[in-house]
């Protein structure tokens, strides 16, 4: 199959379209739209403004890394301004306020988020028009090509590892990775926090499909094309200027090239010296403005900042509790849905803990393997499929799930219990799941209890994906963004 013929790639393209338009269309049914000319909407000692990267655009025109945004005199007299409880009572005493999720140190606002995509597209629309570019269309682009990525990635594993994947095997993979990675989480409420994530992961999929496809069937100059491991590694680095915690996908360099670094020695060796240079140089590169950027904002090169925000809770004092961990695992991976005979029959579920201290949380649905029921086979398949693999298949599927595991840790020990975070950890599960599914007997023919099981979990997850964007307990619910969508799906299921 994946040897590259127009029919293929014309399905793929028609796939890809089918993908895109669905995520157009859940861009635009929650409404919102982060409007620049609007300014924040203050609400008591708080103010929401979703214009951050406009706002960090202007800094970087203007030679600055902080944020020209009015700073109340309360705030910056406060002993310790990320103080949730005493910052709002001293704030809404005198009548000022704070901007809500910005980084707040030394007395003047910073983003925290990835300067990244204010680089590549907020800076050159203002250079060109002179006018703010809104968050939400790009968001909406960056959907897009979030959809081009990871079809890229797909079709470079299955032509790299697995040329006898059928094209209905990547149309099935392909679907579940755009249901349950996140992606429809991430463009139903088009805003700032979706920007760096999508971009963080875009960068990675590029960067992976670069080093999967570096490997030179020949074996000629070292084994494999320079350029292609140049390109991977500085995509991936790129990550650092839009969610740091992705970079560390790059520790799946050693399964993807696992022969070449212990078996041929084409890495960390003398006669790989090339490629060796070719794989780290670039990360050296994009790290040195990364930390240069961070020391010129927080005094440290090592500091992104995320601890200065003004949010929900005291970021510089929250640290890591490994009490934390159980629960947070609990609601993050197997949370079951709140289900009832009431229409639209899913509402958030009850995120009651035993942990003894502050535990942040936003509107929640479920967990990951709830939401997403195929993984479980999957994950199921590891032991059986692990003892049968060869060194290097066992690498990746170590890899994927300490790296996974990693960034998962460090999403609800540094941040808080979000669906949006799914996103952060859910592709390399997804990959996991399928490349361990592909050495399950009677899998890649499409036969067996387990391909039929499969099929019939990855229906469901389609389903609930879709349906679960339908509830009331969920940023920008449709019973007020978008009733006439909620009260018809309603209307359309008593006509059945």
């Amino acid at each position: 199959m994946f040897p590259i013929r127009p029919v293929v790639i014309g399905c793929i393209v028609a796939l890809m379209t089918v993908e895109m338009a669905g995520s157009v269309v859940v861009s635009r049914l929650s409404g919102v739209v982060d409007n620049p000319a609007n300014g924040p909407t203050i609400s008591g000692p708080v103010a929401f403004d979703f214009n951050q990267y406009n706002h960090l655009a202007d800094a970087f025109l203007s030679g600055k890394v902080s944020l020209d945004l009015p700073v109340s005199a309360v705030l910056s007299d406060m002993e310790n301004p990320y103080d949730t409880s005493a910052r709002a009572q001293e704030l809404s005493q005198a009548g000022e306020y704070y901007y809500l999720d910005y980084a707040f140190y030394n007395g003047h606002y910073y983003s925290y988020f990835g300067a990244l995509p204010a680089l590549v597209a907020f800076v050159p629309f203002k250079l060109l028009t002179g006018r703010d570019l809104r968050t939400d269309q790009v968001v909406l682009a960056l959907g897009v090509i979030f959809i081009c990525a990871f079809n890229a990635l797909l079709y470079c594993l299955a032509k790299r590892y697995r040329q006898d994947v059928s094209l209905g095997l990547f149309a099935l993979s392909s679907v579940s990775f755009f249901v349950a990675s996140g992606l429809l989480y991430l463009v139903f409420l088009p805003q700032i926090y979706s920007v760096p994530i999508l971009s963080g992961l875009i960068v990675v999929f590029l960067g992976l499909s670069c080093w999967i496809s570096a490997e030179r069937l020949d074996g000629d100059h070292g084994g494999f094309k320079k350029s292609y491991l140049i390109l991977g590694s500085f995509l991936i680095a790129l990550s650092l200027g839009c969610r740091p915690q992705y970079v560390l996908v790059s520790l799946l360099a050693f399964p993807i090239f696992w022969n070449a670094i212990f078996r041929e020695r084409l890495f960390f060796s003398k006669k790989g010296v090339g490629n060796t240079a070719s794989v780290i140089a670039p990360f050296i590169l994009v790290a040195i403005p990364v930390m240069l950027y961070n020391g010129m904002r927080f005094e440290s090169v090592f500091d992104f900042g995320a601890a200065y925000n003004l949010t929900g809770s005291d970021m510089t004092s929250r640290g890591i509790d490994l009490s934390r961990s159980l629960p947070a695992l609990f609601q993050y991976l197997v949370q079951p849905l709140s289900i009832c005979a009431r229409y639209p029959y899913v509402f958030g579920v009850d995120m009651a803990v035993d942990f003894q201290g502050y535990w942040f949380y936003e509107p929640y649905l479920g967990g990951l393997l709830p939401i997403a029921p195929f993984l479980l086979v999957g994950l199921a398949c590891i032991p059986p499929v692990f003892s049968k693999s060869k060194q290097g298949q066992k690498a990746a599927i170590i890899f994927s799930l300490i790296v996974a595991s990693v960034i998962l840790f460090a999403d609800f020990q540094i941040a808080s219990i979000t669906m949006r975070y799914f996103s952060d950890f859910s592709w390399l599960l997804i990959l996991l799941v399928f490349g361990v599914l592909l050495q399950t007997p009677g899998f890649v023919e499409g036969k067996g209890v387990i391909f039929r099981i499969t099929v019939a979990l990855i229906g469901l997850t389609i389903l609930l994906g879709f349906w679960i964007l339908l509830s009331p307990d969920r940023y920008g619910a449709l019973v007020s963004t978008c009733p006439s969508v909620f009260y018809g799906v309603a209307q359309m299921l008593c006509l059945v």
